[in-house]
């Protein structure tokens, strides 16, 4: 599914869902139990809907991004994963339903993109659903958070093509009140949101006085922002806490369209420019 949107200034933003993922109760919400949340995580029974795997294009006048490159069929390959500790714990984790035409580099074409016309790659951060499509760009660059590749905890690097290299971001101060930022455009930054992963960032761009962001895994939905929801598999709650916090504050100052990866809204609040407000 592609939704897409046009602005004043001759940017376009594609919302393309590469297939869906469903995940148990206590990975989506944190659930306060302390050092029982992994197993609770690895062996819970109860599993929650399924929800989309969210990709972003963003055209501008100058350059071709790629946020997240989704999830690939190569999951289902009992051969995908060439450390064993990623291969049980993610498939133990991860429901995946994702066709090959439902892959980045075949919707790209619907869109009239070739993989080669994708200039920069941001991964939010380098969880599985996120960097399964990274094979794809081998001639993009891609900007992935340092702290994230230094301290790559919960990360399958394993996964990731021999020839995968990256820029790791060092954030400066951010002008808009989060923990750091770092600028790629005029019109598009990426700004720390940390705690889901140590390094997870989202990516904001600023176009007709709305301020749209990219919100990676920072909370599954905007349900979760609105009210404080942490999701349980985050590897610091404490600063997911702050990110949210810091998030809330920037809807009160700002037209902000947010728009997780999972959330089943997203495509429709792009198309509709719905903006929230917490």
């Amino acid at each position: 599914m592609i939704t897409t949107k046009e602005f004043n200034n001759g940017i376009k933003v594609h919302a393309i869902q590469t297939g869906t993922v469903a995940v148990k109760e206590e990975h989506f919400k944190y659930s306060g139990l302390g050092i029982l949340r992994v197993p609770k995580i690895l062996f819970g029974n109860k599993w929650m809907p399924e929800m989309p795997i969210w990709t972003w294009v963003i055209e501008t006048p100058t350059s071709n991004y790629l946020i997240d490159t989704g999830e690939t069929v190569d999951f289902f390959s009992p051969l995908h994963f060439s450390d064993k500790g990623d291969n049980y714990v993610n498939r133990k984790i991860l429901r995946i339903n994702i066709s090959r035409e439902q892959e980045i580099d075949q919707q790209l074409q619907e869109i009239g993109l070739s993989i080669e016309k994708i200039d920069v790659v941001i991964l939010t951060h380098m969880h599985l659903d996120h960097i399964d499509g990274v094979k794809y760009f081998p001639n993009s660059r891609f900007l992935v958070s340092k702290l994230d590749w230094e301290k790559p905890y919960g990360i399958p690097l394993s996964v990731l093509p021999t020839w995968f290299k990256s820029e790791k971001i060092d954030y400066q101060k951010s002008d808009y009140g989060f923990m750091g930022g770092f600028k790629t455009s005029n019109e598009l930054e990426i700004i720390a949101t940390p705690g889901y992963t140590l390094g997870h960032q989202s990516v904001m761009l600023s176009v007709d006085n709305y301020k749209i962001i990219f919100a990676g895994d920072m909370t599954f939905n905007e349900h979760q922002l609105e009210n404080n929801i942490v999701g349980g598999i985050n590897m610091q709650i404490s600063k997911s806490k702050e990110s949210i916090k810091q998030m809330q504050q920037f809807s009160r100052e700002n037209n902000l369209i947010y728009l997780p990866s999972h959330d089943n809204e997203s495509g429709i609040r792009l198309q509709n420019l719905t903006t929230t407000k917490c």
